[in-house]
């Protein structure tokens, strides 16, 4: 990294911060769990500044345990979780705050600003998370991260980058704020039908099922997967409202061919999480390319002659089908969506106009998110960019 021409020096990370830890009190002491001192775990790690936890804790409790108090302008960072696997949560707390044992706070020595070391680390996580170990809860190593070489330009440099790019981070966050197309179509839906678990007044009352041609799941046989074939989609393929092509395995075609029609659904089918925490996530195949189902997977395909795919989708996705959805716990392991009852939930079945009215704001609503999707992926592209240039002293 270079300033004015100069070649910027470089130190370890650890001969210019405090590294500090945390630790959990006492589960059995349920009083300790009263106080008003948020206590940071892993959880709380979702926004670039702290200022409150889900727990709290009281004094007591952190005299009697591990944790200590971390005063304001620290930087956290989360050394082990699940979520290492992909990303390293960074953030700076604007309060007081404790720590779980799976915290670290960075405390800037009089050499290093606190928003230029947070950036600093977001900028060079790609390379600490190659170093992640750990089967469920992955790992970082804090011998690693000690030996970390940080550019230390002069103090005013340094807030110049962080205050640069946190503006830039701000527009992009409000940008990706407004990607809130699957919550419009919801309000949509409700606007027009209301909620289609009750009783409406001019329109009939059907089980859900009479909706549909089928209700079922796909395969549950083993299935080679190559590098190029028929794309498998699972229950992680399946987003609100789309179904992510980027992440999939392939299956050969001879294997898709011997599947039956169950596993392969068509174009206008809704796809559905069958299993697991976000089972009743669904969304509309798109694509009158062949793919097929895992067990993990259910589809639904509508009586075309009685609804619309996007109705069905509709009614699939309003918040209170959800809820109903998310009840069913009769799964030992894990909770399964049970597609038997699914075809008894009460369903209401407008005119096909009326249907056709959604449809068509429906449509309109998704063309307005992949018009903000591409702003946000252009917003985050110059963001990167923006970044990368900062830490090669090119800003």
């Amino acid at each position: 990294m270079n300033h004015n021409g100069k070649k910027v020096r470089s130190a370890p990370l650890d001969s210019v911060v405090k590294i500090s830890g945390g630790g959990t009190p006492s589960k059995r002491i349920p009083e300790y769990y009263t106080g008003d001192i948020p206590w940071v775990t892993p959880k709380d790690m979702k926004s670039w500044f702290i200022d409150d936890a889900v727990d709290h804790i009281t004094r007591d409790a952190i005299a009697a345990s591990s944790t200590s108090l971390v005063e304001p302008d620290a930087v956290l960072v989360c050394i082990r979780s699940g979520v290492l696997a992909h990303t390293l949560p960074v953030a700076i707390n604007r309060v007081p705050v404790t720590l779980n044992q799976d915290m670290k706070a960075f405390r800037c020595s009089d050499q290093l600003y606190p928003a230029y070391l947070a950036r600093f680390l977001k900028w060079y996580s790609p390379q600490l998370l190659s170093t992640v170990r750990g089967t469920t809860a992955h790992n970082l190593s804090m011998d690693v991260v000690k030996r970390v070489e940080i550019p230390l330009p002069p103090l005013s440099e340094q807030k110049r980058i962080a205050d640069i790019l946190d503006k830039a981070d701000a527009i992009r966050r409000k940008r990706q704020q407004a990607v809130v197309v699957d919550e419009l179509i919801k309000t949509i839906f409700f606007d027009l039908f209301g909620n289609p678990l009750l009783e409406h007044p001019t329109f009939n009352a059907v089980p859900f099922g009479d909706l549909t041609d089928r209700i079922t799941y796909g395969f549950t046989c083993p299935m080679d997967h190559i590098e190029a074939g028929i794309p498998i989609i699972t229950g992680k393929n399946i987003r609100d409202g789309f179904i992510d092509f980027d992440n999939v395995h392939f299956a050969r075609r001879d294997q898709f061919d011997s599947l039956t029609a169950k596993s392969k659904p068509n174009r206008g089918d809704i796809l559905i999480i069958k299993d697991g925490a976000i089972r009743g996530r669904c969304a509309i195949l798109e694509s009158s390319s062949p793919i097929c189902i895992n067990q993990s997977v259910a589809v639904v395909q509508p009586n075309r002659s009685r609804v619309t795919s996007e109705f069905l989708y509709g009614y699939l996705s309003c918040h209170e089908v959800r809820r109903k959805i998310n009840a069913m716990d009769k799964g030992v392991a894990m909770p399964h969506l049970q597609i038997t009852e699914l075809a008894k939930f009460p369903a209401i079945i407008p005119p096909l106009e009326a249907q056709e009215h959604f449809t068509q704001r429906y449509r309109n609503a998704v063309k307005l998110g992949n018009r903000i999707s591409r702003s946000v992926s252009e917003m985050d592209g110059l963001f990167n960019s923006l970044v990368q240039r900062a830490f090669k002293g090119e800003l």
